[in-house]
């Protein structure tokens, strides 16, 4: 597998060097490169990136930057520890953090290879195309929040919301106006979700992850986010005094993850989560309605007409809502 590394520390290999293996291709790029490099580099690489001499509003450009990348997998090299919500890294889309501790240590290849049979194989990604989801093992959550408390592991279903041309709303809103926007948009997620018990669980900038309990016999998000897609032209005229017509994607993901209260969730590692927030951010077109396989045997028989395969992403098959407009 190549292996780019951007860093410009000039003892960057040695944190390598204790690699062996005609397997890996190693190559090393001053950080100031990425953008131009990546054009020239093979999709599939892992990539990674020394954030050691970054201010903190350019190292938060360029992990957007990474978590928008749809061909290449990331790690992140950050010696001196300067994120603090390592986490929300990898929800974004990172493969891999090296802080502090294991930069000192140095990569042993048995850990490199653990992280590239993660990037590599379908079973990382969750169910693989030959495995049935009617052989998920559910750890049903109910219909309520009643009977769920912080530190179990249930299954959910994910609702990932997020606005589109994010550069043009900033524009048209200004600093002074766009908090006030977004904090709307965040209101109006709570209202669409509450009455499926839904509940943001990770605000975004732009959007929320939502959690809504699974029972096991069916899957109200379904019909709420098509509804909400279906909407978005009356929503844009009567909730915003404004021209602009709003853009949303969304993504549903039905998994399993333990339950942290909001707020409290930054240390959450799990494949569900990761799984809806690289579909919706990576995958989803804006303005569109995707959704996993495992969702597909709850979609309500009057609108099963209206999703259509699309191929897979991450290991899983993944449905489109039809647009009628």
């Amino acid at each position: 597998m190549d292996i780019v590394i951007f860093s410009d520390s000039k003892k960057i290999g040695d944190l390598f060097s204790r690699i062996r293996g005609k397997q890996y291709s190693f190559h090393y790029f001053p950080l100031s490169e990425l953008r131009k490099t990546i054009k020239n580099t093979q999709s599939g690489a892992l990539l990674y990136i020394d954030v050691t001499n970054l201010e903190e509003s350019e190292r938060a450009k360029t992990l957007k930057f990474l978590s928008r990348l749809k061909d290449y997998h990331y790690g992140i090299i950050d010696p001196r520890g300067a994120i603090h919500d390592i986490a929300e890294q990898f929800h974004n889309g990172a493969c891999d953090y090296i802080g502090k501790g294991l930069f000192k240590e140095g990569i042993a290849q048995s850990r490199l290879k653990k992280v590239i049979e993660l990037v590599t194989s379908d079973a990382a990604a969750g169910v693989t195309s030959e495995e049935d989801v009617s052989t998920t093992k559910y750890i049903l959550s109910g219909n309520s929040w009643d009977d769920i408390k912080p530190g179990n592991e249930y299954t959910f279903c994910f609702m990932f919301i997020e606005l589109d041309n994010q550069k043009e709303l900033v524009k048209k809103f200004g600093a002074a106006h766009i908090d006030s926007f977004l904090k709307s948009f965040h209101d109006l997620i709570e209202r669409i979700v509450s009455p499926i018990n839904g509940r943001i669980w990770m605000p975004l900038d732009f959007g929320a992850l939502t959690l809504i309990p699974f029972d096991g016999k069916k899957c109200d998000a379904i019909l709420t986010s098509f509804r909400f897609i279906m909407a978005r032209k009356v929503i844009s005229i009567e909730e915003y005094d404004s021209k602009t017509l709003l853009s949303y994607r969304i993504a549903l993901h039905l998994g399993n993850t333990i339950y942290k209260s909001r707020g409290e969730t930054g240390t959450i590692i799990s494949d569900s989560i990761n799984s809806v927030f690289h579909l919706g951010q990576k995958f989803t077109e804006p303005g569109n309605f995707y959704l996993t396989k495992e969702l597909s045997p709850f979609i309500p028989h009057g609108l099963k007409k209206w999703f259509v395969p699309v191929g897979k992403y991450e290991g899983r098959d993944i449905i489109r809502m039809i647009l009628p407009y």
